[in-house]
């Protein structure tokens, strides 16, 4: 007889509510001599952290400088962020990162939160960016 372990649905216990939107997102590698950077596009996006797919492999806990431009490309949020996780996507050349950030500014925190608050009360962007399949807000407690 075959006993299956029954799933347990956890609670997301996330402090900010994640986006996932159209915007840019510019990294290096904090203490890198080259300082060569690299632009992407997040995939999400909250006042704590962000997820992108990127060509390098970054290791964990490796420290980035960032600097995030949200619509309407009003200046950019810069913030200090270390790597939590790095996983080689199947199939391609390129890496699932996730960050958190450990250092940014209380205001450009405000101004992330405000943008995902925005986006989420807007049905004309929220209809947009479901078209692209690009919306997705999850939140917690």
């Amino acid at each position: 007889m075959i006993f299956f372990k029954k799933r347990v649905k956890t609670k997301d216990t996330r402090r900010f509510r994640r986006l996932r939107s159209f915007s840019l997102l510019k990294y290096r590698m904090a203490n890198s001599l080259t300082r060569k950077s690299a632009v992407v596009n997040p995939r999400e996006i909250s006042a704590a952290g962000a997820s992108f797919i990127g060509d390098a492999n970054l290791p964990k806990d490796a420290i980035l400088e960032m600097e995030i431009c949200l619509p309407p490309l009003k200046g950019f949020i810069t913030a200090i962020a270390k790597v939590v996780k790095c996983a080689k996507i199947k199939g391609a050349k390129q890496y699932m990162v996730n960050v958190c950030f450990t250092a940014m500014d209380p205001a450009d925190k405000a101004r992330i939160n405000a943008y995902i608050d925005d986006v989420a009360k807007d049905p004309a962007r929220q209809r947009y960016l479901d078209r692209k399949e690009d919306i997705f807000i999850r939140t917690g407690p």
